[in-house]
C-alpha cells in the first residue's frame, strides 16, 4: 500500500511545484518540469499559458510530448507569427488542418511577411494560394520570394513570373525562375514585352533560356538595329549566336562597318568560316587594333597570315602583341630578325625568351647586344646561350665598354674564374673593372702586382694611385710605384699615395729622401719641393738639404730656393757657416738675384744680419755687381754700417776701394733713412790712420776727379785737413749731401772749430733741427765770426736761438735784406719783442701785396698790445684787416681799448677811419658788436658817433631797442637819455614795420617759457609799438 502510494506523493508533489512555477512565472522551472512529462490534462493547461508568454521552448517540448489536433492548430499560427520555423516545421510534421495552413499563408501574404511566405512555402499549400502569393510578391517587387515560390509551383506557372519579372527589368532573378521551368510556347510573349520595352539585359538572359532559334535571329537582329553591340558580344562569348548563316553574315558586316572589334572577336570565336576569320584578321592589322590581334591569330591557323601579322607588330613596335603572337608560334626563318630587332629595340625580357627557346644567336645579334647593354637576366642567358662568356668578354672589351655590359658579364665571369676575368680586364686596360674588384679575396699577390705594373707602364697613375691606396696592396709595391712615378715625373701622382688618411706616410723616410734626390737628378724642383713641404723637414740630414740648397742655384730656380731657404729654417749659429756658403756659391756664380732675394725677404724667424754677410761675401768674392745692387736697393741700413764694413774688409787695398766706390757714391746719394745721429767717422787722435792718410787722400783726390763728391767729402774729412774740406766745399758744395754738411758743422761746432763751422754755415740754411744741439752750447764767438764773415742770417738765427735781442738789433741795424727783417719781425713778434717790432716794421718795406703788417696786428690784438695796436693801424693798410679778426670769438681787446681808453671818441674815430665799418655784415651778426658793447657801458657819445658813422644799421638800433635786458640795464640805470635817442634813432617806418611784426610774431607765437620775457616790456613802449604798426599797415 505504502509503494503505490510514493507515485501518486511524487505526482502531487510536481503538481505543486508545477503550479507554483507558473504562478510566479518562472519558465525555467516550468521547462524542467515539462522536460520530466506531465500529465494530458495538465500539458493542455501548461501549453495555453506557454504560448500566451511566448516561451517555445516549453512549448516545443509539450508538442512533443503529445497534444490534440485542435491544440496543434491553435500553436501553430503563433508560431509563424513569431517565425518560430523549427517549431512550425515540427507542428507540420506532426500534423495540422490544411484549412490552418492555408489561413497561416494567406495571413503572411496579406501583412507582406516575405520570409514566413518563404519559409510556409515549402510546405503543403493550396495551388491557388500559392499562385495568388507569387503575383502579390511580384506586384510588391519581393522577387526573391517570387523564385522560392516558382520553386515549389508543382504546376509550371514560372512563365507568368518571368513576365512579371521582365516588366519590372529584374534580369538577375530571371536565371532563378528559368531554373524552375517555364512554358516555352509563352516565352514569345515574354521576349516580345522585353524588346518593346527595350530592357536588353532581359533580353540578354532571355535568349540564354532555351529558346527556339527563330526568336534568337530576331533579338540579334533588334539588338544590332539599336547599336546595342555589347549584348552581342556578351551572346557570342558565351557561344549564342544567329542560327541562320545570313543573318550572322549581314551581323558580322555591320561590326566591321561601325568597327566593333570586340563583338567581332566574339563571333570569331564562337565560330565562323575561314576566309571570315582571315579578312577580319587582315582588317583589325590594318586599323592598327593590336590588342585584338592575338586571340585572332590563335584562332587563324594559317602560318603565312600570322607570319606577316609578326612582322607588321614589330615594324609598329608592338611588342605586347609580338609576345603573344610568338607564343602561338611561326617560322624559324623569322626568328632571327625578330631577336635583333628585340635586341635593339631594348626588349631584354623578349629576347630572353627567344634565346631560351632552343636558339642561339648570331654575330650580328650578339654584337647588337653589346652596343645596346643588355642587362644581368639577359647577359647570363647570352653567356649561356652564345658559346662561351670569354668570348662575348673580349669582345666587350673590344668595344671598350666599360659599364652596363661588360660589368655584368665581368661579373658573371668572376663566379667561374676570378683570375682569368681579372687578367682579361687588366689585359683590355678596363680599369673600372680592375678597381672594383681588386680586393677581392679570391685574387693572388701576383695578380694584383701585375695590374699595378701594366697601369705604371701605361702611365695611368690615377688608377695607380686608386689601386696603390687599397689596404690589400703590399708595402714593397706601394714603395715600387711610388718610385716609379717619381721617375717618370708624376711626382704630383706620387704625393697623393705616400700620406695616408690621418697624414702618416705610407713609404719609408729613405724612399722620401731617394725620392728627392732623384727629382733633383731630373731637375724636377717643384716635385723635390713638394715633398719636402708634405713631409716633416726633420727627416732630411743638413748635408741633403745642403746639396739641395746649392743644387737650387745651380740651377737657377729661384723661386725653389727662397722656399727651401724658408722651410728649413736657416736661423742658428750654427747655419750661419751654410748662409755663408750659400751667398759665396751664388756670388761665385754671378747669381746675385739669390743673395739679393734673401736679403729682402723678411724671414721672421732669422735674427741674423744676412745683409752684413751679404756684403763681405760680395767683397770677398770681388762681385762688384753684387756690392752694387745691394747698395743701390739700400738694404744695408746706415751708411756709416756699409762704410764700415767696407773699411773692415777692404782696409787698405786701393784696388777694392777704387771697384766699391761708385757702389757707395750711389748708395750715401739715394739713401734717405739712417739710423745714426752722425754718419760721417769722427777725427779723434790716430782714428785717421785707420785706412792711413796717404790712401785717404789719394782716394779723396780719386773720387774728385771721377766726381763722386760725396765720398770725395768723407775721405777729405777723414784726412783733418781744413783746407781740403774748404776747397772742396767752396767749388762743389750743391753736389754733397746736406746731411753730411751738418754733421761736419756739428762736429766742428762740438770740437770748438769755429772756422770750420762758419764754412759749413756759408753753405746751410737755418733749419730748427739744429736748436737741440745747440742751445747746450756757448755760441757768442760763432755769432762774432758769422758777423765778420757777412752771415748776418746765421748770426740773426743763432742771437735769437740765445735769446739775446739786442745782438739781434745791433746786427740788423745795416741789413737791407727784406725777407730776414720779415723773419725777425715774426719771431719778435712771437716773443713779445713789440719795441723791435716797430723799430723793424719801420725800415720793412711795404708793397702792395705784403701782408706782414696786417699778420702782426692780429698777432698784436691777439696779444693784448694797445700800443703797439694803434701804431700799427697807422701804418696798415684797413682793407687787409678783418672785423671779425677785432670782434669775433675772443679776439675783443680792440673794443676793450676803445672802452677802457681815456679818448674814446678819438679811439673809436681811428677805427672808424680804420675802415672798421666796411664791414657792416660782421658786425650786425658777430657775438660782440660794438653797439651793443657801448649800449651795455652807457656810452651815449660813442653810440651816437657809431649810428652817425654808419658803422651800426637802423635795423640794429631796432633789435637791441627791443632787447629787454639791455632797455631793462638802461632804465636801472636811469639813462633815459639813451633810451630817448634810440626812439629818435628809429624813425625808420620800414624798419618799425618790420620790428613790429616781429613783436607781433613773439607775443602770438612766444612759448610759455619765454612769454614773461615779453610781457615783461612797459606797458607804455608796446602800447606805443602796436599802435605805430597799426598806422603802418
Amino acid at each position: 500500500m505504502e509503494s503505490d502510494d510514493l507515485p501518486s506523493a511524487i505526482e502531487r508533489r510536481k503538481e505543486c511545484l508545477l503550479a507554483k512555477a507558473l504562478d510566479d512565472s518562472n519558465w525555467d522551472v516550468v521547462t524542467d518540469i515539462v522536460r520530466g512529462g506531465v500529465g494530458a490534462e495538465r500539458r493542455e493547461h501548461v501549453l495555453h499559458e506557454a504560448v500566451k508568454a511566448c516561451q517555445w521552448e516549453c512549448t516545443t517540448q509539450l508538442v512533443l510530448q503529445g497534444v490534440s489536433l485542435q491544440h496543434r492548430d491553435m500553436v501553430f499560427p503563433a508560431a509563424v507569427r513569431h517565425c518560430q520555423w523549427s517549431c512550425v516545421l515540427l507542428l507540420a510534421k506532426l500534423g495540422i488542418s490544411l484549412e490552418t495552413r492555408d489561413a497561416a499563408f494567406q495571413d503572411a501574404v496579406q501583412n507582406q511577411r516575405w520570409e514566413s511566405v518563404k519559409e510556409l512555402a515549402k510546405l503543403r499549400i493550396t495551388q491557388q494560394l500559392r499562385v495568388s502569393a507569387i503575383y502579390e510578391a511580384v506586384r510588391h517587387e519581393c522577387f526573391d520570394c517570387v523564385s522560392e515560390l516558382v520553386k515549389y509551383n508543382v504546376q509550371q506557372k514560372g512563365t507568368a513570373a518571368l513576365f512579371e519579372v521582365v516588366i519590372h527589368n529584374q534580369k538577375h532573378y530571371i536565371p532563378k525562375l528559368a531554373q524552375h521551368g517555364f512554358i516555352p510556347e509563352q516565352m514569345d510573349r515574354v521576349l516580345a514585352e522585353a524588346l518593346k520595352r527595350s530592357h536588353w539585359g532581359c533580353v540578354a538572359e532571355l535568349m540564354k533560356l532555351d529558346i527556339s532559334s527563330e526568336q534568337r535571329d530576331v533579338c540579334f537582329v533588334k539588338a544590332t538595329e539599336s547599336n546595342m553591340w555589347s549584348i552581342v558580344s556578351e551572346l557570342a562569348r558565351l557561344g549564342i549566336r544567329p542560327a541562320d548563316a545570313n543573318t550572322l553574315e549581314n551581323l558580322l558586316q555591320k561590326a566591321l562597318k561601325y568597327r566593333q572589334w570586340d563583338c567581332l572577336v566574339a563571333l570569331v570565336s564562337s565560330g565562323v568560316t575561314r576566309e571570315w576569320t582571315q579578312a577580319i584578321l587582315t582588317e583589325a592589322v590594318r586599323q592598327n587594333q593590336w590588342n585584338h590581334v592575338p586571340e585572332l591569330v590563335r584562332i587563324c591557323s594559317d602560318r603565312n597570315q600570322t607570319d606577316q601579322v609578326l612582322r607588321g607588330a614589330v615594324r609598329c613596335r608592338q611588342w605586347n602583341c609580338v609576345k603573344e603572337v610568338y607564343k602561338v608560334g611561326f617560322s624559324q626563318e623569322h626568328r632571327e630578325h625578330i631577336c635583333y630587332e628585340a635586341v635593339c629595340r631594348g626588349q631584354w625580357k623578349f629576347a630572353l625568351a627567344v634565346l631560351k627557346s632552343n636558339f642561339t644567336p648570331s654575330e650580328r645579334i650578339l654584337e647588337a647586344t653589346i652596343l645596346h647593354g643588355g642587362y644581368t637576366r639577359f647577359l647570363n642567358s647570352l653567356i649561356w646561350w652564345a658559346r662561351g662568356g670569354v668570348r662575348v668578354f673580349k669582345q666587350l672589351c673590344q668595344k671598350q665598354l666599360k659599364n652596363g655590359v661588360a660589368l655584368n658579364v665581368y661579373n658573371y665571369i668572376c663566379q667561374h674564374d676570378a683570375e682569368l676575368a681579372f687578367h682579361v680586364a687588366v689585359t683590355h686596360s678596363l680599369w673600372d673593372l680592375v678597381l672594383l674588384h681588386f680586393e677581392d679575396i679570391g685574387l693572388s699577390k701576383r695578380s694584383r702586382r701585375l695590374a699595378l705594373q701594366r697601369a705604371v707602364r701605361q702611365g695611368d697613375w690615377q688608377h695607380v694611385v686608386q689601386m696603390a691606396c687599397k689596404s690589400v696592396t703590399t708595402q714593397c709595391d706601394r714603395r715600387l710605384a711610388f718610385l716609379a712615378a717619381v721617375r717618370q715625373g708624376a711626382w704630383r701622382w706620387a704625393l697623393e699615395f705616400c700620406h695616408d688618411e690621418n697624414g702618416d706616410l705610407t713609404v719609408s723616410k729613405s724612399d722620401v729622401r731617394f725620392a728627392v734626390k732623384i727629382c733633383v737628378s731630373l731637375g724636377q724642383w717643384e716635385g723635390a719641393l713638394e715633398l719636402c713641404t708634405r713631409c716633416d723637414a726633420g727627416i732630411f740630414s743638413d748635408r741633403l738639404v745642403k746639396r739641395l740648397l746649392l743644387g737650387s742655384i745651380q740651377a737657377n730656380e729661384l723661386n725653389c730656393f727662397l722656399k727651401l731657404f724658408d722651410l728649413f729654417e736657416i736661423v742658428d749659429q750654427a747655419d750661419l757657416r751654410m748662409v755663408r756658403l750659400l751667398f759665396r756659391k751664388a756670388s761665385l756664380l754671378k747669381k746675385n738675384e739669390f743673395v739679393l732675394k734673401v736679403c729682402s725677404s723678411d724671414f721672421e724667424y732669422m735674427y741674423m744680419d744676412v745683409n752684413e754677410i751679404a756684403l763681405e761675401t760680395a767683397i770677398q768674392t770681388g762681385n762688384w755687381d753684387l756690392l752694387k745692387e745691394i747698395t743701390e736697393d739700400c738694404y744695408c741700413g746706415s751708411f756709416r754700417a756699409v762704410f764700415e764694413v767696407c773699411s773692415r774688409k777692404i782696409g787698405r787695398r786701393r784696388k777694392g776701394w777704387l771697384m766699391c766706390i761708385p757702389s757707395l757714391e750711389h748708395y750715401c746719394t739715394n739713401v734717405d733713412s739712417w739710423d745714426d745721429d752722425f754718419v760721417l767717422p769722427e777725427m779723434e787722435d790716430g782714428e785717421s790712420n785707420t785706412l792711413g792718410p796717404s790712401l785717404v787722400l789719394k782716394l779723396a783726390k780719386w773720387c774728385r776727379v771721377h766726381c763722386h763728391w760725396n765720398l770725395a767729402f768723407i775721405f777729405s774729412f777723414m784726412s783733418g785737413s781744413s783746407s781740403v774740406v774748404q776747397s772742396l766745399l767752396k767749388k762743389h758744395s750743391s753736389h754733397i749731401r746736406e746731411d753730411f754738411l751738418r754733421d761736419g758743422f756739428h762736429i766742428a761746432v762740438r770740437k770748438g772749430d769755429v772756422k770750420k763751422a762758419a764754412a759749413f754755415l756759408a753753405h746751410l740754411e737755418e733749419d730748427e733741427m739744429y736748436s737741440d744741439f745747440l742751445s747746450t752750447l756757448e755760441l757768442r764767438p760763432l755769432i762774432v765770426k758769422c758777423r765778420k764773415m757777412g752771415l748776418t742770417n746765421w748770426a740773426v738765427f743763432f742771437a735769437i736761438l740765445k735769446n739775446e735781442w739786442n745782438i739781434v738789433d745791433k746786427t740788423l741795424v745795416s741789413c737791407s735784406d727784406q725777407n730776414l727783417l720779415r723773419r725777425t719781425t715774426e719771431e719778435a713778434s712771437q716773443e713779445d719783442q713789440w719795441r723791435l717790432v716797430i723799430k723793424l716794421l719801420g725800415r720793412c718795406s711795404e708793397g702792395p701785396d705784403d701782408s706782414l703788417n696786417a699778420d702782426i696786428l692780429r698777432t698784436a690784438i691777439s696779444h693784448g698790445e694797445v700800443d703797439c695796436t694803434l701804431e700799427l693801424l697807422q701804418i696798415t693798410n684797413p682793407c687787409r684787416v678783418s672785423a671779425c679778426d677785432f670782434y669775433c670769438g675772443p679776439r675783443t681787446i680792440l673794443f676793450d681799448a676803445v672802452t677802457s681808453s681815456e679818448d674814446r671818441e678819438g679811439m673809436l674815430r681811428l677805427c672808424v677811419r680804420s675802415g672798421i665799418s666796411t664791414h657792416q655784415r660782421s658786425l650786425e651778426t658777430g657775438h660782440y658788436s660794438p653797439m651793443k658793447r657801448a649800449l651795455q657801458n652807457g656810452q651815449l657819445p660813442l653810440v651816437r658817433l657809431l649810428h652817425e658813422s654808419g658803422s651800426s644799421s637802423n635795423r640794429e638800433l631796432y633789435i637791441l631797442k627791443n632787447d629787454v635786458s639791455i632797455r631793462t640795464q638802461l632804465l636801472q640805470q636811469r639813462r633815459q637819455d639813451i633810451v630817448q635817442y634810440l626812439d629818435r634813432a628809429a624813425s625808420n617806418p620800414a624798419s618799425l614795420q618790420h620790428l613790429c611784426r616781429l613783436a607781433v610774431s613773439h607775443l602770438v607765437d612766444c612759448r610759455p617759457g619765454r612769454r614773461d620775457r615779453v610781457t615783461s616790456l612797459p606797458l607804455t613802449w608796446c602800447a606805443k609799438e602796436m599802435v605805430l604798426f597799426e598806422d603802418l599797415k
